[in-house]
């Protein structure tokens, strides 16, 4: 019995000590805390949802997201960096902003392309 008392009492102690090293932590942590664990039961109550719902459904809402996000990057150019060899041809088709500021920055009646230059032309002998 005695032995008992000593190792609850020795419990009692290290428990203490450990509330005393959690009440020292920033606010910020608790925070962050929170949030991890309010994702994590966000994620189970979805992925339950997810697994009684029509496939096809979920299909044509997994599609959308996926290409919300794949244009938000090609217009921005924000991509990660692991996606810009995915991205880069992509982005030489679809617009991007820096495209259209390109273009905003043109002076009213130029052209992209440059005048044909008439003198390097061949021309046919007149008679």
């Amino acid at each position: 019995m005695q032995q008992f008392s000593i190792m609850s009492f020795m419990l009692l102690l290290i428990a203490s000590a450990t509330l005393e090293k959690l009440q020292n932590l920033p606010t910020k942590f608790w925070i962050n805390v929170g949030i991890f664990l309010g994702v994590i039961i966000a994620a189970v109550v979805i992925w339950r949802f997810i697994h009684q719902m029509n496939k096809i459904w979920l299909s044509v809402i997994i599609f959308l997201i996926c290409a919300i996000i794949g244009f938000n990057w090609i217009y921005e150019r924000n991509e990660p960096e692991f996606m810009t060899p995915v991205i880069e041809p992509l982005a030489e088709f679809f617009p991007s902003k820096g495209a259209y500021h390109t273009t905003q920055q043109q002076e009213p009646g130029t052209s992209k392309t440059k005048p044909k230059d008439k003198s390097k032309e061949k021309t046919a002998p007149q008679r």
